[in-house]
């Protein structure tokens, strides 16, 4: 887990949800937190929930966008901060460097399946080498910590309760168990769910997401050395789901809430034409007048993609 700190003063921070290949939407998406960020005197301060790949038309251009805007190569986006958390379609996606074949884990993987059916010199073959890479040093989440608080980002869900008696240290969080469980898991609308470790996408309850943050909350906290401040968790931001509107909001134990930014879907479970991911733009409370100890609002965002804006490059 990587810790950031909230620096409201200088940045807006957007997480943007799943873009599964929609490459149009990602692009609003991002322009449209850079543009909010620009009206408030401020810089754009993006968190990519992971899974940019599949499902969607260009899996290669949502790839080859976000790598630019991490090494600062977009041209036109060149005030970005990106932050890019690991997914579970991200992970998953491999290439036999004997062969050269690509697979991935999950379904579905019309990437991978795209990719092996292109000549061995084609780019778009150099791209899906290169996300590879990248996602393989790419954070499973994020804290973004304040003074006295703090808001967790993950694709998936957080360790669940079978790994909450190994945590005695923030960098404990680092473990595989952790990670893949920040990356994999999803969140159940059951208060409990019993960990199933023989399946990667073990679902958790939301008592389970509040005892991990009160965990961690107890962890960052002891990381802030002489302040004494109570520290606090107070939102947690995530990805991985499919439900229509595009965001679900849940309350959890001691003021805590969790917003699962999901990707658009139509009520017989067919994911809409464009897929547009749901956007949170976290910032401090409205009136706080110190930023340093404010507390975080978090608000969604829908981006209208127009139709003429369908197969626009970036």
């Amino acid at each position: 887990m990587t810790i950031l700190p909230f620096l409201p003063e200088r940045f807006l921070y957007g997480a943007v949800g799943d873009a599964h290949g929609d490459l149009p939407s990602l692009v609003a998406a991002v322009d449209a937190v850079r543009e909010k960020a620009t009206a408030t005197g401020r810089t754009a301060f993006l968190i990519v929930l992971g899974d940019a790949i599949d499902r969607g038309p260009d899996s290669a251009g949502c790839a080859s966008l976000l790598l630019r805007l991490a090494r600062g190569r977009d041209p036109e986006r060149m005030d970005v901060r990106i932050a890019i958390l690991r997914g579970d379609h991200d992970e998953a996606l491999a290439r036999d460097p004997a062969t050269g074949r690509f697979a991935s884990g999950v379904e579905p993987a019309d990437w991978a399946e795209r990719l092996n059916g292109l000549p061995p010199d084609d780019p778009e073959r150099a791209v899906a080498a290169d996300w590879i890479s990248f996602v393989r040093e790419a954070p499973a989440a994020v804290l973004l910590r304040a003074r006295g608080e703090g808001v967790l980002l993950a694709h998936g869900g957080v360790p669940h309760a079978d790994l909450l008696p190994r945590l005695e240290t923030v960098a404990d969080l680092g473990a595989p168990e952790c990670e893949r469980d920040f990356v994999w898991c999803r969140v159940a609308s059951a208060r409990r769910k019993t960990p199933n470790r023989g399946s990667l996408t073990c679902d958790l309850g939301a008592d389970d997401v509040s005892d991990f943050l009160a965990r961690l909350a107890a962890l960052a906290g002891a990381a802030q050395g002489e302040d004494a401040r109570p520290f606090r968790v107070r939102h947690f931001v995530h990805g991985h789901e499919h439900a229509a509107p595009g965001v679900a909001r849940q309350a959890l134990r001691d003021g805590a809430t969790a917003w699962t930014m999901t990707t658009f879907r139509d009520d017989g479970g067919g994911f809409l034409d464009p897929v547009r991911p749901a956007v949170a733009l976290i910032d401090r409370a409205e009136g706080a007048e110190e930023p340093s100890h404010a507390e975080f609002a978090v608000s969604a965002m829908f981006v209208p993609v127009a139709e003429e804006a369908k197969g626009a490059e970036a």
